[in-house]
């Protein structure tokens, strides 16, 4: 049963009662490495080499490249109790390891340090006791790995055992508990892309790529503020925070990750404006901000953006458009959701300068205040299929320019007192 699992994830729901030894016994994949595997056979399964789709409340996501390696045990945010097994001590080839805000009891096996290929380690929020394992590996887990257990004591706890030795351990056996990683090529050349999302996440297991070293953390993203560290995933190339209940500003931080392609915030409650650092990510294809309580205008430094196709900032606060040269998607929707959102009140002419965004296919600007005239130079959009002005205060004549959109099967002008 299970021999081949690679991926178990139970988290966030309402299992309970001692964690049961036999689910761990037949994980024959989490229990063997072998080095000499660089890459997969013809023959082999490939379920999460390539790519995986996950849909989430209707929106689909796309994963790619989960490495083929890749072992994760993820019994979270459940209600289970009594001891750590420490048959998980056998699954030498884990990576991660989250059994985090559940009611775990008693001391953490101290064979645990044995497990070298443990990337990451969250034993948050339960009950435990005792001395916390000490190895090479478990000087790279942070404090937040053990928070909430009150009972727990040495390093990186403040707390001591008086044997932890975590001081002797020579800088070179550190290094070399780290760079084991660099040997196996297929990790970090398959691990070069990290995503977050989920919903109403509690904490999210991070990777980044650097230095050639593979580094993992824990993130707390649930009712809480994007933190500054975030700025730290350099090698990042896709998030997606969404529906978590994020609040505050969008760190400026976010500007240093120049790798990242897309940029997924929506649905939580963001505020302040849009940071002019989100400029500097130049690789950046789809910007998505949906349903937050960000204001001011949008920025300038967004029409620097030269590889951005998509852009939904709908249901803000905002107030202005910029200059959003090769966008394909725009949505600067006010909407009314069930949520307790505000709506973009977006006012005054729309620019003349749309004429410039001759890759658009999709302009939603509805029921915001646009003041007329609806420019000439609309009909300059020669690719653009949906043009929604429903119910955006405009009461000039239909400009004969739109006439010129050949590709326009969906154009949306009601609501208004437009003329000719």
């Amino acid at each position: 049963m299970f021999h081949e699992l690679r991926i178990l994830d139970f988290s966030c729901n309402d299992f309970m009662g001692n964690l049961p030894t036999s689910l761990f016994q037949h994980f024959r994949t989490m229990r063997k490495i072998d080095p000499s595997k660089k890459a997969p056979s013809d023959d082999e399964v490939r379920y999460y080499q390539n790519s995986i789709a996950v849909v989430t409340k209707g929106i689909e996501l796309e994963v790619v490249r989960i490495l083929f390696l890749y072992t994760t045990i993820d019994l979270s945010n459940n209600k289970f109790e009594g001891h750590v097994p420490s048959i998980i001590v056998d699954l030498i080839a884990l990576r991660v390891l989250n059994l985090s805000h559940n009611g775990l009891q008693g001391e953490i096996p101290a064979q645990f340090a044995s497990l070298t290929f443990l990337a990451f380690l969250n034993l948050s929020y339960n009950h435990l006791e005792g001395c916390i394992p000490q190895g090479p590996q478990f000087h790279t887990f942070e404090n937040n790995s053990y928070e909430g257990n009150d009972g727990l004591r040495g390093f990186p706890l403040s707390e001591g055992c008086g044997n932890d030795g975590h001081d002797s351990v020579s800088e070179e056996t550190y290094a070399g508990s780290v760079l084991d990683e660099e040997s196996n090529s297929e990790f970090l050349n398959d691990f070069w892309k990290g995503t977050l999302m989920g919903e109403n996440l509690s904490s999210t297991m991070t990777f980044g790529c650097s230095n050639q070293k593979v580094f993992g953390q824990r993130m707390l993203l649930r009712r809480g503020t994007i933190p500054s560290q975030i700025g730290s995933l350099v090698k990042f190339q896709i998030i997606r925070i969404f529906d978590n209940y994020l609040n505050g500003s969008i760190a400026e931080e976010i500007g240093y990750l120049r790798s990242l392609t897309k940029l997924s915030l929506g649905w939580n409650f963001l505020n302040g404006s849009i940071p002019p650092s989100l400029g500097k990510l130049t690789n950046l294809t789809l910007l998505n901000l949906y349903e937050n309580q960000l204001s001011g205008s949008v920025l300038e430094e967004i029409g620097y953006l030269r590889s951005l196709t998509e852009l939904d900032l709908s249901t803000n606060f905002l107030n202005e458009i910029g200059k959003l040269a090769n966008l394909v998607e725009a949505y600067l929707e006010k909407k009314t959701i069930n949520r307790s959102h505000p709506s973009n009140e977006l006012f005054g002419p729309i620019p003349a300068e749309i004429g410039k965004m001759r890759s658009l296919q999709n302009l939603s600007l509805f029921s915001n205040n646009i003041s007329d005239p609806i420019p000439k130079t609309i009909g300059d959009l020669t690719k653009v299929k949906l043009l929604d002005l429903y119910a955006t205060q405009l009461s000039s004549p239909i400009p004969s320019e739109l006439g010129k959109l050949k590709n326009l099967n969906g154009l949306e002008l009601s609501n208004n007192q437009l003329t000719g």
